[in-house]
């Protein structure tokens, strides 16, 4: 097993519906942490997902806007944050 101090999770990004899917790979870890920022300049708690493929089914903007949204990530091992945070991701959701 690799020293979960170096783990670092990998993610993805693709829409459905309208909203963000997360997509990231769970390796030994027991789960993932991820935080969003939706264009507020800091970010905030999302989820703690055991699923490779969390849905973001936050309100999104007004009808006619947009909003960028920025999510990062870290892995948690026996209930705590391990490893490095994630390099940060973007969606662009609204209209």
């Amino acid at each position: 097993m690799i020293d979960p101090k170096s783990w670092k999770p990998l993610l993805g990004i693709r829409l459905q519906a309208g909203h963000p899917v997360i997509i990231w790979t769970k390796g030994d870890a027991a789960a993932l942490e991820i935080w969003i920022d939706r264009g507020e300049g800091q970010f905030v708690f999302l989820a703690i997902n055991i699923e490779p493929y969390t849905f973001d089914n936050s309100v999104l903007p007004p009808a006619g806007t947009s909003q960028i949204w920025r999510y990062k990530a870290i892995y948690i091992l026996h209930d705590a944050q391990v490893g490095q945070w994630s390099d940060i991701i973007s969606a662009t959701v609204g209209a």
